[in-house]
């Protein structure tokens, strides 16, 4: 059995934002404000924020305009591979696992490869986590935070939503 070290494993996931407008039937915010949502994987995505997170903390982000598909995620682990940390270090580097969550085009026949190939080009392998336990993903807790604060700044989101996402 192979053992690696916990910073050896990068976890990627995605969220979408939403901007929706105020005429919505149902929600959580007061009477006659206009909502902001995040949700996962929504056709309708007004953003979406790629993540890749270790131990350590994020590692690398990026957020695109629309919602997700294959080509912005070969996008986002080219960037990944290029990026390097404060120090130099390559954010992913030769014998790093990057664990998926199991979302439908990920397993596409057409995307699956293109990425697996590109990260093990690079000594990066490629796994995908166990069906149904998105707990073990630490981007969910990263996206919560996200989620809360869209909450309490939501006057802020409302009006500068895509200067406050262009900027992360």
């Amino acid at each position: 059995m192979h053992y690696v070290q916990p910073p050896e494993y990068a976890l990627f996931d995605e969220s979408s934002v939403v901007k929706t407008s105020g005429t919505r039937q149902y929600g959580h915010v007061p009477v006659g404000q206009s909502t902001v949502e995040v949700q996962r994987y929504p056709s309708n995505a007004t953003y979406t924020i790629n993540l890749l997170h270790n131990t350590i903390g994020v590692s690398h982000i990026n957020v695109t305009q629309g919602p997700s598909n294959g080509f912005e995620l070969l996008n986002f682990f080219a960037e990944a591979l290029d990026e390097t940390d404060i120090l130099g270090n390559p954010i992913l580097k030769d014998g790093d696992i990057v664990i998926m969550d199991n979302c439908g085009f990920h397993h596409a026949c057409h995307v699956e490869p293109v990425p697996r190939n590109m990260l093990e080009l690079n000594g990066v392998h490629l796994a995908f986590q166990p069906p149904y336990h998105p707990v073990y993903n630490t981007c969910e807790f990263c996206f919560n935070l996200l989620k809360s604060w869209l909450r309490k700044n939501s006057e802020l989101a409302k009006h500068y939503t895509e200067m406050l996402f262009m900027t992360l």
